[in-house]
């Protein structure tokens, strides 16, 4: 499939020249730099051009090129002049004097991927949920905004089964309207029979378990929200979860009817394909590459976690050695069928976002891999992401920019353009990847959940949980080792510019001392006094960056509206907290002392995940 090509059944979206103007005019009055914008489109002229015409108080963005495109080139042309956009409620804004140097220039827009962009998971409390479907309009358009000012054309959220479906369609009736006039494909995601996280689903158990009329139900389903719904795209998950199967060759009856049915509203289908490792059949292998089997027309996301790459050696989750099977697939489909890659760039429930961790791998490997996949004309690129507070929004904004062939694949180029100190950074990189990537101390510094603490089996990262530290002494001393080496060779974050981000770093470091406290106290004998004080050290360092985050969310929490820090509070997720909340009260860092202190190694002791709620 060539690059450049249009998606089977996906009609074309074009931007609205007035739509796009009026966004200039929201950004001109933030930035109070008494510039005027203006946005033009010429008729084609074979490439995507832009054109700075400078006027008496009046910039002109005159674009020209693919009308697919239209939106983008525009936006390429403010990017030049200046005009930053990090996080949707973050702008950065230029000097008149600066904007004055690119008058009467040139600059020609090159997407690294026809198709680029988000999709926001609602199935986590974050402040998408309340944007999209709980109605908060503000957020949601300002994180469609935030998409078409950053060259994105897709968006995609996650239907839930516990909101009453017309309340849905008619929340995101607008939002999705904005993105189409700001030519963004809007797609939703959802299950065929998934049980998972309350996930909107077309079959229900009890058909499921007689296998009564499924195929009908699907295309009835299907027809309600394809007419209730402006919808470019939809995305499926066979299975009842990631991690358990449904029957291989009804699976793919399932597929083939679905696609027949969306083909006709002329929408593109995908299947996400996911990284479990527990489900493979003697006829047809392994479950998630069952699309391989389906029409054409069945699409596919090829989908990873964490931060590691496809092209990693060792990526220990959910049972796998590496992800380079997913790459594999990918290559392989690629020509027979739509194919975005879909990588998840924060990963929700204790590993990062919750600890909270600030992961500089990401930046390393969401680039690698958008090179590699631009080289292999994959066609799109679609960014799973949990939310953009805690710093987060650092890495998605990376994803975004890599959608700009101009900036060739530069996994730094936030952070230039943030104008930090590039030698700070490629220390705290650096030391990133050695310890906590490549001698996976991410083990180390994220939590262990339900499942990790009941079985060795398919945990979704390797580790070593606190019960087996206590009952194989080698385990511990490595652990120990590898923390001091981490400890002597700290890097310093004095000189982080951004000051949000110094204190998430702090913050990620001070993890590591809180690690090998806690892992000191376990090595000596009960009742020493040495053994008390590496507990009391711990409790220290953990009160100084709870102190730290406290202060962090005071200043820098975007979403007072969306509650994403707070508990309690309502929300149609499986959780009754938001995706912050955790990280704000380091509430692992508290279980795993009073754990060890204790001796208490329950999977239940201060469990906070509700299972029942999350598996159904």
């Amino acid at each position: 499939m060539n690059l450049f090509s249009i998606a089977a059944n996906m009609e074309l979206r074009v931007a609205s020249l007035p739509t796009i103007n009026q966004d200039l005019n929201y950004i001109s009055k933030a930035a109070k730099n008494n510039i005027v914008l203006k946005a033009n489109y010429r008729h084609s002229l074979g490439k995507n051009m832009v054109h700075i015409e400078c006027k008496e108080g009046s910039i002109h963005l005159n674009a020209s090129g693919e009308e697919f495109e239209k939106s983008s080139t525009i936006y390429f042309g403010l990017h030049k002049l200046g005009y930053l956009f990090p996080h949707p409620r973050i702008s950065i804004y230029p000097k008149y004097s600066d904007v004055l140097n690119h008058c009467n220039r040139i600059y020609e827009w090159e997407p690294s991927f026809k198709y680029r962009g988000f999709h926001f998971h609602t199935m986590h409390p974050n402040e998408w949920v309340q944007g999209f479907l709980l109605g908060s309009q503000e957020i949601s358009n300002d994180s469609v905004r935030w998409l078409a000012r950053n060259f994105q054309n897709t968006l995609s959220l996650t239907l839930l089964r516990s909101v009453h479906s017309k309340k849905i369609f008619k929340r995101i009736k607008d939002p999705f309207q904005l993105a189409k006039d700001l030519g963004i494909y809007t797609g939703v995601n959802l299950g065929f029979a998934q049980q998972q996280q309350k996930s909107y689903r077309l079959i229900r158990p009890l058909r499921l378990l007689l296998r009564n009329n499924t195929l009908k139900q699907i295309e009835k389903k299907l027809k309600v929200l394809l007419e209730s719904v402006d919808l470019s795209f939809l995305s499926l998950n066979a299975g009842t979860s990631e991690f358990t199967k449904t029957d291989y060759a009804l699976s793919i009856e399932w597929m083939n009817k679905a696609s027949e049915v969306i083909n006709k509203y002329n929408k593109q289908m995908f299947m996400t394909v996911h990284v479990s490792s527990n489900q493979n059949d003697p006829i047809y292998g392994n479950f998630n590459f069952l699309p391989q089997f389906a029409k054409p027309e069945v699409g596919i996301w090829p989908h990873t976690t964490m931060f590691y790459s496809l092209y990693d050696k060792k990526a220990p989750m959910y049972g796998n050695v590496n992800f380079n099977h997913i790459l594999d697939f990918a290559i392989q489909e690629k020509d027979k069928r739509a194919t975005w890659y879909y990588p998840e760039t924060s990963y929700f429930i204790a590993l990062d976002i919750d600890i909270p961790l600030v992961l500089t791998d990401y930046l390393i490997a969401r680039t690698e891999d958008m090179r590699n996949l631009h080289e292999e004309k994959i066609e799109g690129h679609i960014n799973f992401t949990t939310g953009q507070e805690i710093g987060y929004w650092l890495f998605d904004w990376n994803v975004a920019l890599q959608a700009n062939k101009n900036y060739d694949f530069d996994p730094k180029i936030t952070l230039k353009l943030l104008k930090e100190d590039i030698s700070t950074w490629d220390k705290i990189i650096s030391f990133q990847s050695k310890y906590i990537k490549d001698k996976r101390a991410i083990s180390i510094l994220t939590g262990s959940t339900f499942p990790d603490e009941i079985s060795k089996k398919h945990r979704i990262l390797e580790r070593n949980t606190l019960v087996e530290l206590y009952k194989d002494s080698s385990l511990l001393d490595k652990e120990i080792k590898l923390l001091n080496q981490m400890y002597n060779d700290l890097p310093d974050v004095s000189l982080i510019q951004n000051e949000e981000l110094k204190i998430l770093m702090t913050v990620t470091l001070n993890r590591i001392s809180h690690a090998l406290y806690t892992r000191n106290y376990i090595k000596f004998e009960d009742k020493s006094k040495e053994r008390r004080m590496w507990l009391e050290e711990a409790k220290s360092i953990r009160e100084e960056s709870q102190m730290l985050i406290q202060d962090y969310v005071q200043k820098y929490s975007r979403y007072p509206e969306a509650f994403v820090f707070d508990r309690g509070k309502k929300n149609p997720t499986s959780y009754s907290w938001g995706y912050g909340w955790a990280a704000k009260e380091l509430h692992f860092w508290k279980r795993e002392e009073q754990m060890i202190r204790l001796q208490n190694f329950s999977p239940f002791f201060m469990n906070i995940y509700n299972l029942w709620k999350t598996i159904f």
